[in-house]
């Protein structure tokens, strides 16, 4: 199975692009699981075995790919840099 990266020719292709409100509610939604994953990161580390913040972190990749992807690069990087 191939992995596909979203460009900005595949994006303005979907649905999104055609409904406004839904691409607004999907950026809306990627920043706020963002914004949590990265608390959960930093606030909850210690309570997390190995495995539990492996999962986390690829999580916040995920979702950061996802960002970038949708052209909120710049806000997920204000989101990763706070402490």
């Amino acid at each position: 199975m191939e992995t596909q990266i979203f460009d900005n020719a595949m994006l303005e292709r979907t649905a999104y692009s055609e409904n406004p409100q839904a691409s607004a509610d999907l950026v809306r939604m990627l920043l706020r699981r963002l914004r949590r994953l990265h608390n959960i990161q930093t606030r909850c580390s210690e309570l997390l075995n190995t495995e539990g913040m492996y999962l986390v972190n690829q999580t916040i990749f995920s979702t950061y790919s996802d960002c970038r992807a949708l052209g909120i690069g710049e806000e997920a990087n204000v989101i990763l840099s706070r402490s």
